[in-house]
């Protein structure tokens, strides 16, 4: 079958490697993709390591997942074409910029601890205007955490514990919801109605809860409304999180690149653009993967799928330690800080 001269004209413009697949098949690659020993005839289902399920039910939006081509594991994302699927694979050298971003971290960590201990020591400055100060600490505190931990995290395995997912996932949304009230952005969950057993690590999920919510408050204006729930089906957890995206000029062709920033928001809580990447390494280290959809009415859903692991033998632990980038600070106010009001960080 001949390819459309416009979805060939879109995979010869990829620098990086990417391939077309037709009803799960490979049909056409480019020249990068060729070096990684991807092959027209190959079965994508055979290449998947996680998003098997994901991908089997994916029709339209953008989801991002693993492939293994020639025992090299890669982050992939998936777009929806009217013929066929695009796949674009990130390759090494994006992880040597994410090594550089965590050695400048370490650099800035010590002026910005000093800051800190020296807003601690003021006492005669007004209350609003210290908590403006905190607040861009933590902002600071943020940037710096994402910059130090999205290397680590997309390559290392975090210490994982048996805890009840339903349990975490609702207490990290309710102190959101509390939050962003004080904002004027009302946010509505829903959970299942059981506990969910499951080796996990719940400091990871959080951060990740917190950066979707966070993603989806930037687009909403006061008054705005997020709706977030949390599904149980078979072996999976789904969470998602749907709000206004009103923004023309917002694709979700690139929502995965890492240094993207949206188009015509130029906006300074926008960030270093890893907040995508921090949220798949979550949903990556509980075997699933990050689906993004376009919803009428101007609404974008952001789902993380978790896959239910039980332990028996009690907790699991692995000999890689994530960095603990909050410092006992709490980690709600870190990860929404650009989009709550200095109001939040008055009592501190």
């Amino acid at each position: 079958m001949e390819m459309p001269k416009q979805t060939e004209a879109i995979l010869s413009s990829l620098p990086q490697p990417a391939f077309i697949a037709e009803d799960g098949i490979i049909t056409q690659i480019n020249t990068a993709a060729a070096q990684h020993f991807a092959q027209i005839g190959m079965a994508v289902a055979d290449l998947i390591t996680t998003g098997k399920a994901e991908y089997d039910s994916f029709h339209s939006g953008s989801l991002y997942l693993t492939l293994c081509l020639a025992g090299t594991q890669y982050p992939c994302q998936v777009s929806a074409l009217q013929e066929g699927q695009l796949f674009v694979i990130q390759e090494d050298s994006a992880q040597a910029e994410l090594q550089t971003l965590a050695l400048a971290s370490l650099q800035l960590n010590m002026p910005v601890s000093e800051l800190s201990l020296l807003i601690d020591s003021l006492s005669d400055i007004p209350a609003e205007q210290n908590a403006k100060l905190r607040q861009n600490l933590f902002r600071l505190r943020r940037i710096l955490g994402n910059m130090a931990d999205a290397s680590q995290l997309c390559t290392s395995q975090p210490r994982l514990t048996c805890c009840d997912l339903c349990a975490e996932l609702e207490e990290a949304l309710e102190k959101a919801r509390t939050l962003l009230a004080q904002n004027g952005i009302s946010l509505s969950y829903s959970l299942p109605d059981h506990q969910i057993y499951s080796t996990a690590a719940p400091e990871l999920l959080r951060r990740a809860i917190y950066n979707l919510l966070s993603n989806a408050a930037k687009f909403s204006s006061a008054g705005g409304y997020i709706e977030a729930s949390v599904r149980h089906t078979g072996k999976q957890v789904l969470v998602s999180v749907t709000g206004k995206c009103e923004n023309a000029a917002f694709t979700d062709a690139n929502i995965f690149s890492r240094y993207t920033r949206q188009p015509g928001l130029e906006d300074p809580r926008l960030g270093l653009g890893l907040g995508m990447t921090l949220i798949h390494a979550a949903a990556s280290a509980h075997g699933g993967t990050v689906l993004v959809e376009k919803l009428p009415q101007s609404k974008l859903r952001i789902t993380m799928t978790l896959v239910v692991r039980q332990n028996t033998a009690g907790d699991f632990r692995s000999p890689v330690l994530i960095p603990d980038i909050y410092c006992g600070f709490d980690q709600a106010l870190i990860e929404l800080s650009d989009v709550l009001s200095s109001q939040s960080y008055l009592d501190m």
